[in-house]
């Protein structure tokens, strides 16, 4: 056994040992929502004003497509397989950092991932311009903490510590992407033992992803928060030999995602060695996700990324 994955498990059998809220202490359930920060406020976020705010935008009660924004308690709701495989995927849904498209880019991807033997944890969010203290960091806080809680939990919810990995769509492809490439970047004050474990997901799956932006001051401007989170965290600087496998992919006729900056990141990846694989569809545009309707460029990613898991021994 290597010396990392040794001191991974002895960590989480420390943090697991040490946590005692009733979300720790209990087995964990299909589609509970598990508080990332347990019963604590979350950094930053004291005396806030606003209030999680829901719309249904389905006229159809068995297709839901809720929207989620004013969201003070950041959370991850669990889906899970019959037969667990041991990988653990958290799906970060998009948005533009104003909402989260909880269902089309959040449940319908869990769905899809816990029929092939993924657990899967779809992550609600804290939004940038919502007076969290922190702002256009606060997404990145919650990417960070949501991999270190898995990886505390590993053992109790059938999860290999070494298989965690990230997948983002639009927005949450940039805190996907942010989330690989900073995740040794002090974001936020250790809270409890939990922060003490790595942030780093054992891979990346950046889908139509707002990413790979270039790095700017932080008063850029006097745009708002939710603006300059792309450029903040996850950008082309912070590529490293230490950053994750990554899957990307992107449409050609993406009008609000340069596919330039995507295929920018795979470059700067590819050239500090690590596994990066890179798909341009033809067509598909934004916002695809897993629609039936979607451009016939773009709806067999979901094979192209199970090919890709299995290539670098992360889909057993």
């Amino acid at each position: 056994m290597s010396f990392l994955r040794t001191r991974c498990l002895l960590g989480c059998a420390l943090a697991s040992w040490l946590l005692s809220g009733v979300a720790m202490a209990t087995p964990l359930l299909a589609h509970e929502e598990i508080p990332l920060w347990g019963a604590a406020v979350p950094p930053g976020s004291e005396a806030l004003t606003v209030t999680e705010q829901l719309v249904n935008r389905s006229g159809d009660p068995q297709r839901p497509e809720r929207v989620f924004s004013g969201i003070t308690r950041p959370s991850l709701s669990a889906f899970l397989p019959a037969k667990p495989n041991g990988v653990a995927l958290i799906v970060a849904p998009g948005g533009g950092y104003t909402r989260l498209a909880f269902d089309k880019e959040g449940v319908a991807v869990a769905q899809w991932l816990t029929a092939k033997g993924f657990s899967v944890f779809v992550l609600k969010y804290r939004l940038p311009d919502e007076g969290h203290r922190a702002g256009r960091l606060v997404p990145l806080q919650d990417g960070q903490r949501a991999v270190r809680l898995l990886r505390s939990q590993a053992e109790k919810w059938h999860i290999d510590p070494q298989r965690i990995g990230i997948m983002g769509f639009s927005a949450g492809g940039h805190l996907a992407a942010a989330t690989g490439l900073d995740f040794a970047r002090p974001s936020y004050a250790p809270v409890d033992a939990i922060d003490g474990l790595s942030a780093r997901p054992d891979f990346v799956a950046l889908i139509y992803a707002a990413a790979a932006f270039r790095a700017q001051p932080a008063d850029a401007g006097g745009r708002p928060e939710s603006s300059l989170a792309y450029s903040a965290s996850g950008t082309l600087d912070r590529v490293s030999r230490n950053a994750p496998p990554t899957f990307i992919l992107i449409a050609g006729d993406d009008a609000r995602v340069p596919p330039e900056s995507n295929v920018a990141l795979w470059q700067a990846l590819h050239q500090a060695g690590v596994a990066a694989e890179l798909h341009v569809a033809l067509r598909g545009g934004h916002g695809f996700g897993l629609l039936e309707n979607a451009s016939e460029s773009v709806r067999s990613w979901p094979a192209s990324f199970e090919t890709w898991l299995r290539a670098i021994g992360m889909n057993p």
